[in-house]
């Protein structure tokens, strides 16, 4: 199973706002490097924004980080809608998306993670065609189904992936709220859907089932997964890569993973450093709630509007937001 660290991206959006500069990252560079995961997602759309809205070269944190650690895949993140669709945002078509891939590879990326929130693969097929014209390892976004569907559709679905000719596909739960019996039921048609094309997870935590929904994917022979340092983990993020390791060990399911457990506690342990340096809370589990399941937010908007109502007093409130996101989704045909 293949594992990518998403701490410096998803993990430190959801839990620190997009507080880490690049400067941080490539602080975190060597020991990070050392953890001997498969690859390490440097940088999306979003940390762009951040560096951007601090007035930084937002390559500049790529290059930086693989001058400090020259042996590792880096990984980038691309949304053909930045902002989860919010009023305003770009969309980025075929042009300008190969135009920020020729960009990334010449940074040091060999790997994009390409994501189109809307369905199909009209638009994302050009961007996955133009990535491995560039020799880049190109990760096509297949978004968690929102409502059951039955197997000839998903199996439906998943070939309409392939026929994109991606060289992964990911199964992507940005709301957190896949279960491990409803994963247990995907794998087969979407496997069958996509033939040899290896099948990747991402989830986040909202509900609390993160962890458990991650050991599901490595006992059913997921072939790789998104996971965080501890510091960085859990709550609106996703789960932590250190006790996903330890508990595979416990399991005894642990040696098809090549990440080492010592070099993870100590890259975690320099993490918490910095989240201690700079008074940032450290990321934790949230209390198992339906919530997630009537909002379906994004874990880094998860993350946003919890701390919004904590700091306003509201907290209390998370079910009255959550009945208005689903009225708010029923009335624009969601």
């Amino acid at each position: 199973m293949r594992i990518t660290d998403v701490s410096l991206t998803d993990g430190q959006s959801a839990t620190w706002g997009g507080a880490m500069t690049g400067s941080m990252s490539t602080w975190m560079a060597p020991h990070m490097a050392r953890t001997a995961v498969d690859s390490i997602e440097i940088t999306s759309v979003p940390v762009m924004q951040q560096d951007v809205a601090r007035g930084h070269d937002p390559w500049e944190r790529i290059r930086s980080f693989a001058e400090a650690a020259p042996n590792t895949r880096l990984r980038a993140s691309l949304s053909l809608i930045p902002g989860h669709g919010e009023h305003g945002c770009d969309v980025i078509g075929p042009d300008v998306a190969e135009a920020w891939l020729e960009q990334a590879k010449s940074a040091g990326i060999l790997e994009v993670l390409i994501t189109d929130p809307l369905p199909g693969t009209d638009r994302s097929a050009p961007v996955v065609a133009a990535a491995k014209a560039m020799g880049l390892h190109a990760i096509l976004v297949l978004p968690l189904p929102e409502v059951q569907v039955e197997d000839a559709a998903l199996i439906a679905l998943a070939s309409g992936f392939a026929n994109a000719a991606p060289d992964r596909v990911q199964l992507r739960d940005e709301a957190g709220v896949l279960t491990d019996e409803r994963l247990a039921r995907l794998i087969a048609p979407l496997r069958a859907g996509l033939g040899c094309i290896p099948l990747d997870l991402h989830t986040r935590c909202q509900t609390s089932y993160g962890p458990l929904v991650a050991l599901e994917a490595a006992r059913l022979g997921l072939d790789g997964l998104d996971l965080a340092l501890a510091p960085v983990a859990n709550g609106g993020s996703v789960p932590a890569l250190g006790r996903f390791l330890k508990s595979l060990a416990t399991l005894g399911i642990g040696d098809h993973v090549a990440a080492d457990f010592t070099s993870v506690t100590d890259a975690s342990n320099r993490l918490a450093e910095l989240a201690d340096f700079h008074d940032w809370e450290i990321g934790r589990p949230w209390a198992f709630g339906l919530a997630p399941y009537r909002h379906n937010l994004p874990g880094d908007v998860a993350a946003q509007a919890m701390a919004a109502l904590t700091k306003a007093g509201l907290s209390r409130r998370i079910n009255d937001l959550a009945e208005e996101c689903a009225a708010i989704r029923r009335d624009i045909g969601g």
